[in-house]
This record gives structure tokens, C-alpha cells and sequence, in this order.
């Protein structure tokens, strides 16, 4: 025989037998358990997220604030003049043509606008 293996049966005679837990002890060990994992998992979601918008703020290219990052895009200018008679041609953004079109009941030099010819 092994030693220790004989001593087993004579040392657990001697523990005192678990009564069963009862509902209410082992409901509040569960809601213990997982307030404790939510606080974990949510800390360090929290930490996480705060690191890596710290990390894009301190790492970001130097540009100006007020039109994003870098140098400021170029603007193209209309080729075509604006509206000055209806029926004219115009460009309503860079490459896409429209006419010139007259609002209703509007009278005036501001009554002109550029419409898409699609």
C-alpha cells in the first residue's frame, strides 16, 4: 500500500459533512459574482476606450483645426461664370453642368439659379 492512500477515507470520516446552501445565500454569492465581472469587464472597456482616444489626440498630425488635418484642400473654381440670364449654361459643382433656371413669382437679378441638366 501507498502512503496516504489508506489515510483518506479515515480523514474525510472527520470533515464535517456541507449542509446545502440555501436559495437566498447562493442568489446573493450569483449577484456578487456578477456585479463584480461587470465592473470588470466595463473598467476596462473605459480604460481601454480612454487610451485610445488619448493615443489619437496625442498622435494626431499637426494641421489646422478649423478644415480637419493637413494642409486646407484647394478649392476649384467654376469654370463657368454664375447665372446672369435664364437658359445660360453653368456648373452646379465641378464637372457637372446645369442651366440657369428663373424662380417662380420672383423678380430680380437673385432670382436665378443653377439646375442640374439629369
Amino acid at each position: 500500500m501507498r502512503a496516504g492512500v489508506g489515510a483518506v477515507p479515515y480523514v474525510l470520516s472527520y470533515m464535517k459533512k456541507e449542509e446545502p446552501e440555501s436559495e437566498a445565500v447562493r442568489m446573493k454569492r450569483d449577484v456578487t459574482t456578477a456585479r463584480r465581472s461587470f465592473i470588470i469587464i466595463f473598467g476596462v472597456g473605459i480604460a481601454g476606450t480612454v487610451t485610445a482616444i488619448l493615443l489619437v489626440l496625442k498622435n494626431r498630425p499637426a494641421g489646422d483645426l478649423e478644415n480637419g488635418y493637413g494642409k486646407a484642400v484647394p478649392t476649384l473654381a467654376p469654370r463657368l461664370p454664375p447665372c446672369k440670364k435664364f437658359g445660360d449654361s453653368c456648373e452646379l459643382s465641378p464637372g457637372k453642368l446645369g442651366t440657369c433656371i428663373q424662380k417662380e413669382r420672383c423678380e430680380g437679378e437673385h432670382c436665378l439659379f443653377c439646375q442640374s441638366q439629369h
